[in-house]
């Protein structure tokens, strides 16, 4: 009979004989049929000796790595200036409607690169014979506004003086504009040749 060390190294020999036909031969016999398809499991799960009987190594996936996101921050605008660089751009004295000549206006423009809080701003004439108050309004950078006689424009800012008849004196006139403290912003006169005043 045959002994047993005999038996324990064909028994060795026969498993390293195995190992080395799975390793070399494997994917013919993944590819041969469903009998052999298990074996594919040699190409990915190698034998781990030392780690205890049959342990295999297997390999632990990823966690998918989060990718960050942004985000937005407000961007905080300036609270508007009650003084600024508006000047007076044009004086329109001499209407075209008969007699009230209520399309008359004069015409204001911010030139600053911020917005204007011109809210309680005062617009007279010479000697203050006729003095608009401007309502809460912010006047934007660049924005162009006019102030009519009588004559609703929401165009141009919506302001109306309301007046039933003609401020602007056709033989020449002064206007100027102040802020709500009283200085001086900027002012225009003309002496009454035409009917428009370029002041700017």
């Amino acid at each position: 009979m045959m002994s047993q060390k005999v038996r324990e190294l064909l028994l060795i020999v026969i498993v390293i004989v195995g190992v080395l036909f799975l390793t070399t031969m494997g994917p013919s016999f993944v590819e041969a049929g469903p009998l052999f398809k298990s074996v594919s499991a040699w190409n990915y799960l190698p034998v781990v000796m030392g780690q205890g009987q049959g342990a295999i190594a297997t390999s632990t996936p990823e966690a998918p790595t989060a990718t960050p996101t942004s985000t937005p921050i407000a961007t905080l605008q300036p609270d508007p200036s009650d003084t600024g660089d508006v000047r007076i751009t044009e004086i329109f004295f001499d209407g075209a409607v008969p007699q009230v000549e209520s399309d008359e206006y004069v015409e204001i423009k911010n030139f600053d690169n911020k917005v204007i809080r011109i809210g309680g701003w005062k617009l007279h004439d010479e000697g203050q014979d006729h003095t608009y108050t401007f309502p809460a309004f912010n006047m934007q950078p660049n924005q162009v506004c006019r102030v009519y006689t009588n004559e609703n424009r929401p165009e141009w800012c919506g302001f109306n003086w309301g007046n039933n008849s003609a401020i602007w004196n056709n033989t020449g006139d002064v206007a100027t504009l102040k802020d709500s403290g009283g200085t001086v912003i900027d002012t225009c006169s003309y002496s009454g040749s035409g009917t428009t005043k370029i002041c700017q």
